[in-house]
């Protein structure tokens, strides 16, 4: 029997060519274009990560807003000198992206509801938050001390103060 061997399939590389049309694009202008850069410059630490495993006795109370854990949690802290802000969100998030790619297997994405995204502090958060009665509708109070601020890009996050 003759077989014929299938070509292998020839994969464009679009990221590239992205990179290299903008390159041309930007070519003695006064911007320079990079592509494929490593990110990581600095080592990044997230303050708490909570994991659940198969093992264990289960827990049968939890602390104030930790009754939304997910398999995978991500928490940041803020302590009496420090303020839980908008870029606090912004840093946690990135650390949520970076997790989650960390945990991938197989190239494709654990689902998002597996994830959780905690911001404890130990006062309220009055730049983030602002005033109960001006909270918008994607700022919800779940009771004292406890609120979560939802996201159509990232689930939701769970404020804990």
């Amino acid at each position: 029997m003759n077989e014929k061997a299938t070509p292998p399939k020839k994969v464009i590389k679009w990221h590239e060519l992205f990179g290299l049309n903008l390159k041309d694009f930007f070519f003695q202008s006064n911007f320079e274009v990079k592509t494929e850069q490593n990110m990581s410059f600095q080592a990044q630490y997230v303050d708490v990560l909570i994991i659940s495993k198969s093992e264990g006795k289960p827990l049968t109370q939890v602390p104030d807003g930790f009754e939304f854990l997910k398999e995978h949690n991500i928490l940041t802290y803020k302590s009496i000198n420090q303020s839980l802000d908008q870029w606090t969100i912004v840093e946690i998030l990135g650390h949520y992206v970076n997790y989650r790619k960390t945990v991938t297997t197989n190239n494709k994405l654990l689902p998002q509801s597996k994830f959780q995204v905690f911001a404890v502090c130990t006062s309220y958060p009055q730049k983030l938050l602002g005033f109960e009665k001006h909270f918008g509708k994607e700022i919800q109070k779940i009771k004292q001390g406890v609120y979560k601020i939802t996201s159509p890009f990232i689930g939701s996050i769970i404020i804990v103060t």
